[in-house]
């Protein structure tokens, strides 16, 4: 359901879907998962505005389409798409060009310190112990 502002809806409904479809196929293959959450996540903020129209208009069929779950559920694939873009922004700030001091455990760390370095704080979350999350 396209805002009635919007011209030829069919067409914008149509058009969404193939990319949403591409960007599912694209997430699927290593060279283009970046791309294709970039792509993704964009088209969920540029959506948003006629889901919110929808939701608010009473233009829902069904309970699971109302305002606040579908945010939530918007916020978690969002989420999704976003981590693996940052994921990908990680490991690729990690590899940088080999010169001959430059070791492979030198990388790893890099690497581990990038993508995981919040790991330990979780572990310690998890097992009740108080962590700090800003260091003044």
């Amino acid at each position: 359901m396209v805002p009635p502002a919007l011209p030829n809806p069919g067409f914008i409904v149509t058009i969404t879907g193939v990319l949403e479809l591409a960007g599912a196929a694209g997430l699927l293959w290593r060279p283009t998962a970046p791309w294709a959450a970039a792509g993704l996540s964009l088209l969920l903020i540029v959506m948003f505005p006629a889901n919110v129209y929808i939701a608010l208009n009473g233009l829902t069929t069904n309970p699971a389409d109302a305002l606040i779950p579908h945010t939530l559920m918007q916020i978690v694939f969002l989420s999704a798409t976003i981590a693996v873009v940052a994921s990908y922004m990680c490991h690729r700030s990690s590899q940088r060009p080999t010169t001959a001091r430059t070791t492979r455990s030198a990388d790893l760390k890099s690497h581990r310190d990038c993508c995981t370095g919040w790991l330990p704080e979780i572990t310690q979350w998890q097992k009740g112990e108080s962590i700090t999350l800003f260091n003044d």
